[in-house]
């Protein structure tokens, strides 16, 4: 974004982007700085330029910088309305006679182009220019992405006053209603979507509402499927074929159609027609993106399209376009004029079209051989490295007033990275610029050459003379191939026999590929870098340097869509959307650095086994990002992906068998990597056999048994271990020969829970593998352990007695019991304790006793081990117990203990309850206390006791019913006993 533009999204916009497009509107602010203006004289007349802004106006209007601005909107809507909201101005100072906008002009025009003064009506108005802030310039669909496009003016000028006023902020809404638009795109790879999502987000100001637009339900992309179409006759398929191999390799699944498969197979008003449906199909069906058109006008057809500017018109103009946007038929009008304003086209690319113009064996057999060295994949002709920060610029005077060095300066100093400075440039104005210069410069191999000068279907114009065909046929600048630049008019007319820049791309030992015009191309007198045709040509520049949108075909195709706002109508900028094509191949990458070495780390051998298998990806000791790897092995692996920003990425590797999988890696300014890994016999994964899995002993020393799965020469390595994930304390054991291991003496295992398990390794070193779950063993040698066991003090309580204890043991209990007897009867009585929800919390009553009666009683647990561990509490038990003495309550004060507690208690019984509950609390010491009822809800239901009580130990009774007498329903309830000091609460049940 230019340092002077700042627009902010103020909306929350997944509302919007969630389904419902008008419920809410789309809200953003745009600013502008004063000191971005600059100003300069034309003539009598002051141009007044902003950073970040372009020139555009209608011929004889007040010539101002307007701002293109593009907005990403959610799937199926459309813009109801735009309502600018707020506009801060500020007058600026001075007086100012603005410059009137001139036609743009034919570079092919001779002459000095005539003068067109202001509009009088405009120039003599009180009324500020324009009368708008604001205006929507429609919208159409990037590969599935909508995108809604902007005219800002933060300049406004009253005439009458010479007075200029800047829109320092502008705030504005965007208003979306229903509306199905755009072709359907049902399958795409990650790794394709990514592509065209970054290049739209490069487009947008709201990039983050970005969002994926492949259908749901759809699949990832496998070799069935086609990324990449060749579309070429039955004649040149073989050799296209390599073409298509490569990209299949390295990730981006082609295949190569015949034009005469698709004129069977496909309906359509004509060739050209029946070419875009088979497009149209294998985009919306198949996940395409790349499209190829090999061969020349009588190999694959061509689309003319329709242009006006001014007084002149071209409805035959050569247009790929017609096979890259898929929205609509161009000839919504069914006048058979293809693209003009009612035909309603949209202007955005759905897939990326070039054309490589072959006719014969040998022209085919040129091109793909110079685009596969251009790519770094021929055998034995690798690609220098030494040209490609190579640039060299040719620009010519277009009129007495207009020099094109100027506008190629625009670009040097705009977009180009200073690692190519110095740029060669050759300017007429300098006095270095003839054919002969020329010539000689793009010889020694320049990696992009950018041209801007009058030009026809067989001739560039240099200065005083021109490049013909044949000298761009006879370049020397072999293996050094350049991307040629060119606003020139007509130098691209490719359904003319062989045109200039054919040529260039057809040339045996030299030139490259090309990007220009069909048709004229159009300048700005007196304006040097402000024409339509300039304006596209540093976009393409800006494109190439972005991070994003570095191949050839999205570099022409998405330089195009920032002025898809001002085609709407016809003008240059329509005109050059049609007519500007490229010759060559649209997935390449162009070269922008000198090319790195890529260093991927993988395994160069794999058991076929394997489920996983990981690269990373660096480059002179720095990761890689964005790097495309592909796994490719016969029919059984086909699976890519990008690195991350680590340069690592991992696969999920399907079913394989032994053979060779060959690994491609791809990056930009790389060159590729072309390596192999062999899948070998690996072991099965070891059957654990025994210890049993959760077995539980006393058994310090286990023998670890397991099923053979090596080959001759192979090994085991054993594991074990604390932590089920292995992550600590874990003991290894390699190179085990044998399926036996036993604990050794030296080392028995301490009570634990352990995990273990195989991995087996061939005589190669490939691995088995360890299975998915680790089996499991417990060694346990010690007694259950006991705490917190309720001590009944001696009591005037005549039970039932409460008694809870907590137990803890490795491996579980198979059983808890309260034991107990009296005086009276000296029999020990058992039963079973039951559980708490606190996890080793076990309860049992002893029942009712008479008065005097002395009780004597212990818990006991046995363990799950093999052979069981047993405890008691007390340690020493029956031999030492617990017991209170049942006191007569003849002379004794029953509201107060004559025994206290040893910490504060609160237990409920019995609970559940299905009427009336005792809770049973002690205090060690004399305190202030309440006893409160409550609900699941937190509601308090009713108070039982509250006051100062003695040490000691009591019960109170819950008759089940709130403090205003109602009986309370069925379910969960919380007694609380609070003191100034503690809180304790405890669940109690109502089951009525």
């Amino acid at each position: 974004m230019i340092r002077s533009l700042f627009v902010h999204v103020a909306l929350v916009l997944c509302v919007v982007f969630c389904g419902v497009a008008s419920a809410v509107p789309l809200s953003f602010s745009v600013s502008f700085e004063r000191s971005d203006l600059s100003f300069s004289k034309r003539q009598a007349y002051d141009l007044v330029e902003m950073e970040g802004c372009d020139l555009l106006a209608e011929p004889g209007h007040p010539l101002l910088p307007q701002k293109l601005l593009r907005v990403a909107i959610p799937g199926d809507s459309r813009v109801k309305s735009l309502r600018v909201t707020s506009v801060q101005v500020e007058a600026v100072e001075g007086k100012y006679f603005i410059f009137p906008a001139q036609p743009d002009v034919p570079i092919s025009a001779s002459g000095r182009p005539e003068w067109g003064g202001p509009d009088e009506k405009i120039y003599q108005s009180r009324n500020l220019f324009p009368e708008a802030v604001m205006e929507a310039e429609g919208q159409g669909s990037f590969s599935g992405h909508l995108i809604a496009g902007f005219t800002v003016h933060p300049i406004r000028y009253r005439p009458e006053e010479r007075k200029l006023f800047l829109c320092t902020r502008i705030e504005f809404e965007v208003e979306l209603e229903h509306a199905r638009s755009g072709l359907r795109v049902k399958v795409r790879s990650p790794a394709s979507e990514r592509l065209i999502s970054d290049a739209v987000k490069s487009l947008v100001i709201n990039a983050e509402a970005v969002r994926d637009r492949v259908a749901q339900g759809s699949h990832s992309l496998d070799i069935l499927e086609v990324e990449h179409l060749i579309i070429t006759s039955t004649s040149h398929v073989d050799r296209f074929q390599q073409v298509a191999d490569w990209k299949t390799k390295k990730g981006v699944p082609a295949k190569v159609v015949t034009t005469e498969w698709i004129y069977e197979n496909f309906s359509g008003t004509d060739n050209a027609e029946k070419v875009r449906n088979c497009i149209s199909e294998h985009y919306a069906n198949k996940g395409l993106i790349w499209v190829l058109l090999g061969g020349d006008v009588d190999v694959v057809p061509y689309r003319g399209c329709y242009g006006k500017v001014g007084g002149s018109t071209d409805n035959n103009m050569p247009c790929d376009l017609y096979f890259s946007d898929l929205d609509g038929d161009f000839n919504f009008d069914g006048d058979g004029i293809y693209g003009e304003v009612p035909d309603s086209v949209d202007l955005y690319p759905d897939v990326f079209v070039g054309r490589v113009p072959v006719s014969s064996a040998a022209e085919c057999s040129i091109v793909v051989r110079k685009m596969l060295i251009y790519e770094g994949v021929l055998d034995g002709t690798p690609i220098p490295s030494d040209y490609q920060l190579k640039m060299l610029y040719l620009a010519e005077w277009l009129d007495g007033s207009t020099d094109a060095g100027l506008g190629k300066n625009i670009i040097d100093n705009a977009y180009v990275p200073p690692r190519y400075d110095p740029i060669s440039k050759l300017y007429e104005s300098s006095g270095n610029l003839n054919r002969q210069a020329a010539v000689d410069s793009m010889n020694t191999g320049y990696a992009i050459v950018n041209h801007s000068g009058h030009s026809n279907y067989g001739v560039m114009s240099v200065g005083p003379n021109s490049l013909r065909r044949e000298d761009m046929y006879g370049l020397t600048n072999d293996t050094r191939f350049s991307i040629c630049y060119s606003i020139g008019c007509i130098a691209a007319g490719f359904e003319n026999n062989d045109c200039i820049a054919e040529k260039f791309v057809l040339a045996p030992d030299g030139g490259g590929f090309f990007v220009g015009n069909s048709r004229y191309g159009w300048y700005s007198p007196g304006n040097p870098g402000g024409g339509a045709s300039e304006k596209y040509d540093q976009m393409f520049f800006s494109c190439l340097y972005d991070g994003t949108n570095a191949r050839m075909g999205m570099a022409e195709a998405v330089s195009k869509t920032y002025y898809i706002a001002w085609s709407r109508n016809y003008n240059a900028y329509r005109w050059i959307q049609f007519c500007l094509n490229l010759l060559g191949e649209p997935e390449t990458f162009v070269w922008t650095d000198t090319p790195g070495e890529l260093s991927p780390i993988y395994a160069s051998a794999i058991g076929d086994n394997a489920t996983q298998f990981d690269v990373a990806v660096n480059s002179d000791g720095e990761p890689v990002e964005s790097a495309l790897v592909c796994l490719m092995k016969g029919d059984e692996v086909y699976v890519r992906d990008v690195t991350d920003s680590n340069g690592k990425v991992t696969f999920v590797l399907p079913p394989i068998t032994v053979g060779t999988m060959y690994v491609t890696i791809t990056a930009h300014n790389h060159l590729p990597h072309e390596g192999e890994t062999e899948i070998m016999w690996a072991p099965d994964v070891p059957v654990l056999l025994s210890p049993p899995d959760g077995l539980i002993s006393g058994n310090t020393m286990p023998t670890m048994v397991w099923s053979p799965t090596v080959d001759s020469g192979g090994s085991y390595t054993l594991e074990y271990s604390k932590s089920e994930d292995f992550s600590s304390e874990v003991v290894t054991i390699s190179g085990l020969e044998d399926r036996i291991y036993c604990i050794p003496d030296t080392a028995p295992l301490s009570d634990s829970i352990y995990f273990w398990h195989v991995e087996a390794f061939s005589s190669h070193e490939l691995p088995s593998g360890y299975q998915d779950i680790a089996w499991r063993f417990t060694v346990d040698t010690h007694p259950p352990e006991f705490s917190n066991t309720t001590q009944w003090p001696d009591t005037a309580f005549q039970g039932p007695y409460y008694v809870e204890t907590t137990i803890r043991d490795l491996s579980g209990l198979i059983g808890a019991y309260r034991a107990y007897r009296t005086d009276v009867d000296t029999v020990w009585r058992f039963k079973e304790m039951k559980t708490l929800g606190s996890p080793g919390v076990y309860y049992e009553y002893i029942p009712d006793q008479p008065y005097g009666a002395t009780v004597e009683y212990y818990v006991y647990a046995a363990d799950s081990s093999d052979p069981i561990n047993t405890g008691c509490d007390p340690l020493t038990a029956p031999d030492s117990v617990y017991s209170f003495t049942v006191l007569d309550p003849v002379g004794v004060d029953l509201t107060r203990p004559l025994v206290a507690p040893s910490a504060l208690f609160l237990r409920a019984s019995p609970n559940p309850a299905r009427s009336n509950m005792e809770l049973y609390y002690g205090l060690p010491e004399e305190c202030d206390l309440r006893i409160e009822i409550y609900d699941s809800a937190g509601r308090l239901v009713t108070i039982l006791a509250k006051g100062m009580f003695r040490a000691g130990s009591y019960r109170v009774r819950w008759n089940g019913r709130s403090k205003e007498g109602e009986m309370m329903p069925s379910g969960l309830y919380y007694a609380r006993l609070s003191t100034a000091s503690k809180r304790i609460v405890s669940k109690v049940v109502i089951v009525r």
